[in-house]
């Protein structure tokens, strides 16, 4: 339902109401026993494990909306993307600004609600896989293969899979698959 009223462009009291609900009903899952004991076992997860469980010849991908360090006392927004290969060491490969990304994925929302010209809609898709996929384009395996993605922060309501790379949409080259965190994949 947030989801839907991000991309459907509803106002900030409705996503505000949506957000708080979300909260109320993952602190009520946290409460369990068995969740706690989950959630333990998930945080002390580590990121040999993680690239243990990535099937032969994937790649994780975690994005990440972090605060980037220009100066005593001055962060700036960013994103950046944690590329994990099945049994390797994780390569940290930064993003565009958080305003750029977060300003990129505002016209998207607008553009999928919107029947745009097959032309504006290349040239936005092109755009928005500059900013947040053609950097992590160089980790990448070879065609075909599975590319697990768990995106952060406004990244969570993209479709990688539309994005274009070349002539054709990242969906129609690799294997896509989404999870939450890493992590997830460390559960039977």
């Amino acid at each position: 339902k947030l989801m839907e009223a991000v991309l459907g462009g509803s106002d900030d009291s409705a996503t505000g109401d949506l957000k708080k609900r979300l909260g109320e009903l993952e602190s009520k899952l946290s409460a369990g026993g068995k969740s706690k004991e989950r959630v333990a076992a998930g945080l002390s997860a580590s990121a040999e494990a993680v690239a243990g469980a990535i099937p032969k010849n994937g790649v994780l991908i975690e994005f990440i909306r972090y605060r980037d360090y220009s100066a005593p006392g001055r962060f700036t927004p960013r994103y950046g993307a944690l590329v994990i290969k099945s049994g390797g060491e994780p390569v940290f490969v930064p993003l565009d600004s958080a305003k750029n990304v977060e300003a990129g994925m505002a016209l998207y929302a607008k553009a999928v609600r919107a029947k745009l010209e097959d032309e504006k809609m290349e040239k936005f898709l092109r755009a928005a896989a500059a900013s947040v996929w053609d950097p992590v384009r160089p980790h990448l395996p070879d065609a075909g293969q599975h590319i697990i993605l768990s995106p952060d922060g406004v990244l969570n309501f993209l479709s990688f899979a539309t994005l274009l790379e070349g002539d054709k949409f990242v969906g129609e080259t690799w294997m896509l698959s989404y999870v939450a965190s890493g992590r997830d994949l460390l559960r039977k």
